[in-house]
């Protein structure tokens, strides 16, 4: 699962971006977080000057938080140079400046794939429903979707439904997929044509298990269950 979950994070130049969805307790936190913990220490994958950037306005103890101490404010200087200094920086917003958090980081990893030819960053949106719905998208994040691979910049969103937006849809080649309720998985099967029929009962019969998809490939997997401590 290691080699898989690489692809995940990891940005290139003809990988598309991530999204992670599950209801909440499923286990896709925990997937990430865990994923994310073996990359940071993965140098041959993830080069020194690779960055992982974390945003999670749940602010849940005990979740990201383990990677980094988390950031409060929303001090663009100070997150600016955290990303600048530290391999991991987590930012904790409130919910009512996600978005604005959201923009200020995107435009920092923009600058610094301008100033440093050899950077890299992977960036982690929790709760990405917050500010994605079918009808709008961020600008920012639609920008990131969109140029992110050819500045080696990798989109990974995390949220407890699908995201309905046909703008980020068109940019996503992974897909993990933990346990959903039933109108969702409706939907997934008429966005990418999915058979999801076994698969919500393999889901829903072991806990804690998910299904990746590679939309590129048109390949999936059955992974599970996760070993949740």
């Amino acid at each position: 699962m290691d080699e898989v979950a690489i692809n995940w994070l990891k940005p290139t130049n003809s990988s598309l971006h991530t999204a992670v969805f599950g209801k909440s307790g499923s286990g896709k936190t925990y997937l990430i977080k865990n994923s994310l913990y073996s990359s940071i220490k993965d140098v041959e994958n993830f080069p020194s000057w690779h960055r992982f950037v974390i945003i999670d306005p749940k602010r849940q103890k005990g979740d990201f938080d383990i990677l980094a101490e988390p950031i409060t404010s929303d001090d663009w200087e100070e997150i600016a140079e955290s990303i600048n200094e530290n391999r991991t920086t987590v930012i904790w917003p409130e919910y009512t400046n996600t978005q604005e958090i959201i923009d200020v980081v995107i435009d920092i990893l923009f600058q610094y794939s301008e100033i440093f030819p050899i950077f890299s960053a992977t960036l982690i949106i929790d709760e990405a429903g917050e500010v994605i719905s079918h009808q709008k998208i961020p600008p920012s994040i639609g920008k990131l979707a969109v140029q992110g691979r050819s500045k080696l910049l990798k989109l990974v969103v995390l949220n407890q439904r699908p995201l309905l937006n046909r703008k980020l849809d068109a940019q996503l080649e992974h897909i993990v997929l933990f346990s959903q309720v039933g109108i969702d998985a409706d939907n997934l099967q008429k966005r990418w044509s999915l058979s999801l029929d076994e698969i919500m009962v393999d889901l829903d019969r072991i806990q804690y298990s998910f299904y990746y998809f590679n939309t590129m490939k048109n390949t999936k997997q059955f992974y599970g269950p996760l070993r949740i401590n």
